[in-house]
């Protein structure tokens, strides 16, 4: 799951001299590796003398304790708490566990991460039935890279199908649950509606019933 981190060296020297930042680097293990133990620094040597010593801290997260992270409050991490221990708990507890901390972040973004990197250890199947789609697809990390690019993966296959197959009868829905609580839409609204995406109309859906006028529609509709 890792190789030796040789170009550390030159991004280090880079960031160093041109950035002029203070960097600590590490080098972070997802899965526990079949390979060698990986050393903690690089040593260059000419002619019997060490030209180049460089260090780094080696960060094993399969010997971390995820709730750890969680009194420490290091939000940073917790997309990365999925490849944390977790020995009495079967692969679903785990990951629907860690989706939760994600959702309570309130940020998207947390959750995306947190589905790609529970993709990446326990495959696509275990995840269809559980991750909130609206919340994966609000992240700015799912709607600009990947919209241009496209997800890679069985994932990506399935989630952009739902979306292009359900998306024209989704806003057909949104638009009568809203004209029979607020009447006829203006054309703009309508128009705006009929160019939403999937997420923007989920969340439209699900907020309905708050909605006190039109208006409250349009913050879903940038």
């Amino acid at each position: 799951m890792c190789q030796e981190p040789r170009p550390l060296v030159t991004s280090y020297s880079s960031l160093y001299w041109h950035e002029d930042l203070p960097i600590m680097q590490a080098v972070i293990i997802l899965k526990e590796p079949s390979l060698k133990e990986v050393t903690h620094g690089i040593t260059s040597t000419v002619l019997g003398k060490n030209v180049i010593r460089h260090h780094y801290s080696v960060v094993k997260l399969y010997c971390m304790d995820k709730y750890d992270i969680l009194k420490k409050q290091i939000t940073a991490l917790y997309p990365l708490r999925v490849f944390m221990q977790h020995p009495n708990e079967p692969a679903i507890e785990h990951i629907k566990e860690c989706l939760a901390v994600a959702e309570k972040t309130d940020d998207p973004d947390y959750y995306f991460l947190t589905v790609e990197c529970s993709r990446k250890l326990f495959g696509v199947e275990i995840l269809e039935k559980i991750i909130k789609e609206a919340i994966y697809m609000a992240s700015a990390l799912y709607k600009h890279p990947y919209e241009a690019g496209k997800l890679e993966g069985k994932l990506e296959g399935k989630l952009e199908g739902k979306l292009e197959g359900k998306l024209e009868g989704k806003t057909e829905m949104v638009i009568k649950l809203l004209s029979k609580k607020f009447g006829l839409l203006p054309p703009d609204i309508r128009k705006k509606i009929g160019n939403a995406e999937q997420y923007q109309l989920d969340l439209i859906a699900e907020g309905i019933f708050d909605f006190k006028a039109i208006d409250d529609v349009l913050r879903y509709l940038h």
